[in-house]
This record gives structure tokens, C-alpha cells and sequence, in this order.
């Protein structure tokens, strides 16, 4: 029998008839046999070799598809699972902070439950060490004396007077103090005794940021540990300084910090390679 495709096709062509091996045909189809006949097996081979080559080229690229599809639905699968639980280590967490019972509320304290004697409800335990309160001895201290008003330093029984003892009693108070002073600067001049000349010295006055500027190094210092490390922005400087008694704009502050940059390159500079050599 006639299996090249060739031959199917000008047998299915002419609607030809096929009983087992005998195949009923008209004269015409004959000569179209004769032709397929003269096909020669090289070719049918070529052929064959080609069609397997090009199916089997395409079921491997739609295998090789099917797994990047596979792969991709795995990798996904994986990535809900895992913010699933996450999901439920939050949703767990949560429960137990708006839900769970509060400790501090309904669990009674140890004094109730084991009572002593001589025990408190509240305050300092007897026998417990006392806190004692960390005095910043490194701050300047200062003496403030308290004494009696002269009406107060008679006997409020009898009414005799008060006899001052060499005695007193001592106590503590951290307190802070922000006000702005007016220096007067007064420089001091002198005479030469000889003939040179410019026979008047005068004493050289306080180093300034800014050259005839009206305020210090100190005041600049200030402004700008406000700014840049305590986070107030000027307005707020202005309010405070206002507030104590010293007029001043916004437009002095921003030129008296934009005078001062090129003086802290050296600084910024300094901090920016330190930073890049760790």
C-alpha cells in the first residue's frame, strides 16, 4: 500500500474506493499512481524526518511552558503561604493585646494575697533600700540665702526675738535661667611716651563672627544649636527672643546664617569623610 502523504492526498482527491488491497479506481487514477509509485525512499525518509523534527521541537517548547508555568504557580502558592502566616502571626498578636487578660488589672498584688506584717498597700515597703535622688553635681551651683522677714523673728508665743545659730539646713533644686544680656565693651586706652607715631593705643575689643555685627559668638552658637540640633526653626527663635526683650527680624537671622556657612565647609567637609571612611 501507498503511505506517503502524497498518495493519501490524490487518493482522497479522486474519492476513490479502497477494499482491503484492492483498490477500484478509474483509468485516470492510474497514471497518478504510477506517479506516487516513482517516489523514491530518500525522500519519503527526508520527509518523515523533517515532519518528526518539527512536532517534536514543538512539544518541547510547550513542555518547557508548561513548567515556567508550573514554576510560577509554585512560587506563588509559596509567597501566599508564607504572608498567610504572617497574617496569622498578626491577627494572633492583636487578639492577645485587645483581648487577652490584663495582668496589671486582674491579677491582685502580691500584698493581698500573702499579706505580712507591718506590709503597705502603697509607697515605700518597710526594710526595702530607699531611692536616693541623682544630684548633678557637675552643674555651677549657686547660693541662694533664705532668711526670716524681721517681723517673723520674734516668738509667736511670747513674742521675744530669735537668736540667729550657726546652723542651717541645706536642699537641692535643679532650675534653668535664659536670658539675654547687653555687653558694654569698654576698651581701654593708652599714651606713648616716645615721639613715634600714632602716639593712641587702644585695647583690642571681643573677636566677632561677623564683622560690626551687633551680636556675639555666643549668640550665633545659640541660634544655630537651636536650628540645627534642637529642631527650632527661627520663628520660634524669634518668639523667644521676643519675648525676653529683644527685638529682632527674621531677614538679620537667615543673613547672619548664610554668612556664616562658608566658615562650617571646614566642619561639614571633616564629617563627610569621616562618614565615607567608615
Amino acid at each position: 500500500m501507498f503511505t506517503h502523504p502524497r498518495v493519501i492526498y490524490y487518493r482522497r482527491l479522486l474519492n476513490t474506493n479502497i477494499f482491503s488491497d484492492n483498490i477500484i479506481m478509474t483509468g485516470s487514477v492510474n497514471l497518478l499512481l504510477e506517479k506516487a509509485q516513482n517516489i523514491k525512499p530518500s525522500e519519503v525518509f527526508s520527509y518523515e524526518t523533517q515532519d518528526f523534527r518539527i512536532l517534536y521541537e514543538r512539544e518541547y517548547w510547550a513542555h518547557q511552558e508548561t513548567k515556567r508555568g508550573l514554576q510560577k504557580a509554585k512560587d506563588h502558592i509559596e509567597y501566599l503561604e508564607t504572608k498567610i502566616q504572617k497574617l496569622e502571626g498578626d491577627i494572633a498578636y492583636l487578639k492577645k493585646l485587645f483581648f487577652d487578660k490584663k495582668t496589671e488589672v486582674n491579677q491582685k498584688p502580691a500584698t493581698e494575697t500573702n499579706p505580712t506584717a507591718g506590709a503597705k498597700p502603697h509607697g515605700a515597703q518597710t526594710g526595702h533600700p530607699a531611692h536616693h535622688r541623682k544630684i548633678p553635681w557637675h552643674l555651677p551651683t549657686q547660693d541662694v540665702i533664705h532668711s526670716l522677714q524681721e517681723k517673723d523673728c520674734f516668738c509667736s508665743d511670747c513674742g521675744l526675738p530669735l537668736v540667729t545659730l550657726e546652723a542651717e539646713e541645706i536642699s537641692y533644686e535643679v532650675t534653668t535661667e535664659t536670658r539675654y544680656i547687653l555687653l558694654r565693651h569698654r576698651r581701654g586706652k593708652y599714651k606713648k611716651t616716645c615721639q613715634c607715631s600714632h602716639p593712641i593705643v587702644t585695647a583690642p575689643g571681643p573677636v566677632k563672627l561677623l564683622p560690626k555685627g551687633l551680636y556675639s559668638a555666643d549668640f550665633w552658637i545659640q541660634v544655630l544649636l537651636d536650628k540645627y540640633a534642637y529642631s527650632m526653626p527661627l520663628s520660634r527663635q524669634i518668639c523667644r527672643m521676643q519675648s525676653a526683650g529683644v527685638n529682632i527680624s527674621n531677614g538679620v537671622l537667615t543673613d547672619g546664617l548664610s554668612r556664616l556657612s562658608p566658615m562650617l565647609k571646614p566642619l561639614y567637609d571633616l564629617m563627610t569623610g569621616r562618614q565615607n571612611c567608615l
